[in-house]
């Protein structure tokens, strides 16, 4: 299967469910770039790529706990 290499605004936002004018916001702010083809706005896969690389990464509350948890005994140990 041959993978697009440009995404219309809508195409990126649908598939990113992102809004329009999230789209917009991130474009000003430079976190994400496009290219202009006549009058269209797209977006390069790869740019897509990178926008997701850059992503932070969701650590569940749960999983934030357990390692506080396993920092304060550490530094129970480090202090006996």
């Amino acid at each position: 299967m041959i993978e697009r290499q440009l995404y219309s605004v809508s195409e990126f936002c649908r598939r990113n469910t992102i809004s329009r004018d999230t789209f917009y916001k991130l474009l000003k702010t430079g976190r994400i770039s496009a290219v202009k083809v006549g009058g269209r706005t797209l977006v390069p896969a790869e740019v897509e790529r990178a926008w997701h690389a850059s992503l932070p990464i969701y650590m569940p509350q749960s999983e934030h706990l357990i390692q506080a948890s396993i920092k304060r005994r550490l530094r129970i140990v480090d202090e006996e």
